[in-house]
């Protein structure tokens, strides 16, 4: 079952931009469209993939933080389980199903886990999360401080060598 649940879904994103697929249901909330001479309501596709993709980009988020932020730049934190601590990650926008997903990463290495995202997607799909998903993802690569990772920097400052 888990191979049909993919193919349909590569299937759709190689067929229809998330562009053509709200302009369909925005024209028509009852359209649908053909994959394998299979009808499927726009509707929804439309909400599936919007699912689909949130789950899609916090995972590939949260398993960058694991595997690529590399150890030799940040090593000072990475050694600290908490290291994840330190990362940002915020999504914006309206509740619509047709709207597009906009994702903020800020914390040390969060332009290495955009990269590795977006390269990850296109080897999978021949497509980008903008094109497939309309998210549109933005990266800020400072250090954020906020309240729950402070002393966790004020102590890495005082071990400072």
């Amino acid at each position: 079952m888990s191979d049909v649940i993919f193919e349909i879904d590569k299937k759709v994103i190689l067929n229809y931009s998330w562009k053509k697929l709200v302009q369909l249901y925005t024209q028509d909330n009852h359209a649908h469209i053909l994959v394998d001479q299979v009808k499927i309501k726009v509707e929804n596709v439309i909400s599936y993939l919007s699912a689909f993709r949130k789950i899609l980009v916090e995972y590939y988020v949260n398993q960058g933080i694991k595997k690529e932020i590399p150890v030799e730049k940040y090593y000072r934190f990475k050694e600290d389980e908490s290291f994840s601590n330190l990362i940002e990650f915020n999504a914006y926008g309206s509740k619509s199903i047709t709207s597009d997903y906009d994702v903020s990463l800020a914390g040390p290495g969060v332009n290495i886990i955009l990269r590795k995202l977006i390269e990850e997607f296109i080897s999978q799909t021949s497509r980008t999360p903008a094109y497939a998903f309309d998210t549109n993802l933005y990266v800020a690569p400072e250090l954020i401080v906020r309240e729950t990772n402070l002393k966790y920097l004020e102590r890495k400052i005082e071990n400072y060598e």
